[in-house]
């Protein structure tokens, strides 16, 4: 009887310290990462009020006590885990604090009524949540300080074959920029989130933090900029003639709930598309900004925060919509004519494919990670990003039919159509790795610079762009033949 209650508080225990977890993520992406410091905050005062007043011996309080601080450690050591595939020494800190738990959790935690190794443990387990918290955010720092142009010139980067769109120079306070036409410029950081070339003319860039999409004329050198207000991650898709731009922007405050369509030729704002008002008039709560999006024909596909997905057309007033069972919808849209599918990454672990017409769930399945997919549809397949690997689906299905091994840290990737190949971009490692579709042998690499965000292949002038901290390169996929 005492084994059976043991597991069952074992696995009450996990599922509250997993909940916590999942709100405490889902605060940070959705509000970003202030608001969800002030709710941990509130929290830790909660908590601290109850472990020190009369309630504190009560089952059900004390148990909540031990779960918030469980529930602190447990994403500390989340934080390390992701950290150690970045740097050394957070992978000595992880190991570390990880043996710490394992030994303190068999020895202390039934002390607890002593009081003492009770309160040491929560105490060091808080300390080591509060240093993974401060750090986080400052994970991309650590990588600028390994940045070393040298070592990027002999690995290739300034041989035929490979030029830059901007480079990005590493300096004391920041980057300065070297666009094609000759100019400068200084920035606080260069983080390029989404590249999209235009019929082999120009290119498209949006920027992690940067609160404007820049476009590069690659005939001409020129370069112009579409600024706008909001918060980060300027989300964008193209219609299908690729003369307008549709965006909006994640973390706004207020929350931004028109769609802004901006004429490419001149990056300028057309007008502001209220759809938000639109699609709370037929029940969705309000929701900051679209996430996701595509065009195709004359009809444009939506997804929302809250896990909804809306189809508008030319005049914008909606003609469907369909509410998914994830919580949130990220990262992006990617769709098929020729399947008839729209594919979308839903939290937590969700892939879904969609009709595009009539709109409506074809298939679904879990997937850890999966936050980028290209559909071939010439073989009928969607390439995905695992934990670990590229996996080929099954358009329709969703079922694997082949795993591609390529290691931790997939950001996004693309495939060439005439060569079969997939291009991969590793976000830790600044690497770009390319593989054989069809065997899933290993072509070759590049390291490009750290913090690769995008890949993207351009049929109309069969490159490659790449976009890290480094800059944003052109790269010629000849240079994987040698």
């Amino acid at each position: 009887m005492k084994i059976a209650q043991s597991m069952l508080r074992f696995i009450f225990i996990l599922i509250a310290c997993s909940g916590i977890c999942t709100l405490f993520l889902l605060e940070m992406v959705t509000k970003g990462w202030v608001n969800a410091l002030l709710d941990l905050v509130f929290l830790l005062i909660i908590t601290s009020i109850l472990n020190q007043s009369r309630f504190k011996n009560i089952y059900i309080i004390k148990e909540f006590i031990f779960i918030v601080y469980f529930s602190f450690a447990v994403f500390a050591y989340a934080i390390y885990l992701l950290l150690f595939f970045n740097h050394p020494f957070w992978g000595i800190v992880f190991f570390a604090s990880a043996v710490f738990v394992f030994i303190t959790l068999k020895k202390a935690m039934p002390r607890h009524k002593k009081k003492l190794g009770y309160r040491a443990f929560t105490l060091l387990n808080l300390g080591f949540f509060l240093i993974a918290l401060l750090m986080f955010p400052h994970l991309r720092d650590w990588s600028f300080d390994d940045m070393d142009r040298h070592e990027w010139n002999k690995a290739g980067l300034n041989r035929p074959g490979i030029k830059w769109v901007i480079e990005s120079r590493p300096e004391e306070n920041g980057f300065q920029l070297i666009y094609p036409d000759g100019s400068l410029e200084q920035a606080t950081w260069f983080d390029p989130y989404m590249i999209r070339p235009i019929r082999g003319e120009a290119v498209l860039i949006s920027y992690e933090r940067r609160r404007r999409i820049d476009k590069i004329n690659l005939r001409t050198s020129s370069v112009q900029h579409f600024f706008r207000k909001g918060g980060r991650r300027p989300f964008f898709f193209l219609s299908p003639d690729q003369e307008l731009l549709y965006t909006g922007s994640f973390y706004a405050n207020p929350p931004n709930r028109s769609m802004l369509e901006v004429d490419v030729r001149d990056m300028s704002l057309r007008r502001e598309i209220p759809f938000g008002n639109a699609v709370k008039a037929k029940g969705e709560p309000a929701f900051n900004g679209f996430r996701i999006g595509a065009a195709w024909k004359d009809q444009k596909y939506v997804g929302t925060f809250r896990g909804s997905v809306f189809s508008f057309n030319n005049s914008n007033a909606p003609i469907a919509d369909l509410k998914l069972p994830s919580i949130l919808l990220y990262n992006q849209f990617s769709f098929s004519q020729e399947l008839n599918r729209v594919y979308t990454p839903g939290f937590p672990l969700r892939l879904y494919a969609l009709s595009m017409t009539p709109l409506e769930v074809k298939a679904h399945r879990r997937l850890l990670a999966g936050m980028w997919t290209v559909p071939v549809p010439e073989r009928n397949e969607v390439l995905v990003n695992g934990a670990f690997s590229v996996l080929v689906l099954d358009s329709d299905t969703l079922e694997t039919k082949k795993r591609i091994f390529t290691g931790f840290g997939i950001r996004c990737l693309d495939y060439d159509p005439v060569r079969d190949w997939i291009y991969v971009a590793k976000y830790f490692e600044g690497k770009l790795k390319v593989y054989d579709c069809a065997s899933g042998e290993k072509i070759g690499e590049l390291e490009v610079g750290p913090l690769l965000r995008c890949v993207c292949y351009s049929p109309a002038k069969d490159c490659i762009y790449t976009g890290s901290a480094a800059g944003v390169l052109e790269i010629s996929p000849e240079i994987f033949k040698h």
